[in-house]
């Protein structure tokens, strides 16, 4: 910095002082520093910096149209594009409302994601913490509205991941249970799963009961024209006629019974089974129950 005369509009002031080639920090002998008449900061010209902050106290950024404020109770520290005439990202210093807003710039190259964390090592405490005290009324601790076709929430598991998608834990008697979703749509599915793992017992659904409830899964529709309970079968039993289709194994710890559906075709001397499956659905509708291999009898 190489100003001939360096001023302060202040109560004190300082004339012919010479400063560092490259300062780093300006200080003024009054607590009201009041403004810098001429020079340079940082090879920036002063007279550029002042014409950058506007009235209401906010500052030009790097790029056109992006500003900061640092005002009042009413402003909070707001940064905001008047190219798009809009808030980017507010802090509001209120008692009640929303503290923290954030809004991404509609244009292809400024849109931004609106926080990103990274934990690099082992941390036993949660990256993100969300707590509601209130035992009343009960406030939501998060809320996700998703308007377009993009997925709402995802949640990635690589190959080296050994833990669990997600976890409840529910210590008490929730009035909706722990897990509740409410589906007022009119053609999908309230909950759809997905697997496409190639392994025999990597089941896309499993339910174990523990506890004292009289059934692990539990069915009910008040509905006409509902059903309980829907179940498909696409895939025929592969080494065998294309007349049989395998739909529920049922087990105890001694054990094991099949339930066939056929397409109308007697399943004697063309269905292997064990003792006891039953194959619904025979010649004639009739339901068949094997003895042994491929011997089977009609009910």
């Amino acid at each position: 910095m190489t100003p001939e005369t360096t001023k302060f509009q202040s109560v004190n002031y300082i004339e012919d002082a010479p400063m560092e080639e490259n300062p780093r920090s300006l200080s003024a002998i009054s607590s009201d520093l009041g403004s810098i008449v001429s020079g340079s900061i940082a090879g920036k010209n002063v007279e550029t910096i002042a014409n950058a902050i506007d009235a209401s106290g906010g500052f030009q950024t790097g790029e056109s149209g992006q500003r900061t404020t640092i005002g009042g109770l009413s402003i909070g520290i707001q940064i905001y594009d008047t190219d798009q005439s809009g808030a980017i990202a507010t802090i509001h210093p209120v008692d009640t409302g929303t503290l923290f807003t954030a809004t991404s710039p509609n244009v292809a190259d400024r849109m931004f994601s609106f926080i990103e964390f990274v934990q690099q090592g082992y941390q036993a405490n949660p990256m993100v913490y969300l707590q509601a005290d209130d035992v009343n009324v009960g406030t939501i601790p998060l809320s996700i509205v998703q308007k377009g076709d993009k997925t709402a929430l995802t949640i990635d598991h690589p190959a080296t991941s050994g833990g669990s998608g997600i976890v409840i834990t529910h210590l008490g008697d929730g009035i909706c249970g722990d897990f509740y979703i409410q589906n007022t749509g009119a053609v999908n599915p309230t909950v759809r799963i997905r697997s496409i793992a190639t392994a025999s017992t990597a089941y896309p659904l499993s339910v174990y009961n523990n506890g004292s409830a009289l059934a692990t899964i539990y069915a009910e529709t008040d509905k006409a024209g509902t059903y309980a309970g829907y179940f498909k079968q696409n895939h025929k039993i592969s080494g065998s006629p294309a007349h049989f289709s395998r739909l529920f194994q049922i087990e105890t710890d001694s054990y094991s019974m099949v339930w066939f559906m056929s397409d109308r075709t007697s399943p004697d001397g063309l269905l292997a089974g064990a003792i006891g499956d039953i194959c619904f659905n025979g010649d004639g509708g009739k339901v068949y129950y094997c003895t042994g291999s491929t011997a089977w009898t009609a009910l």
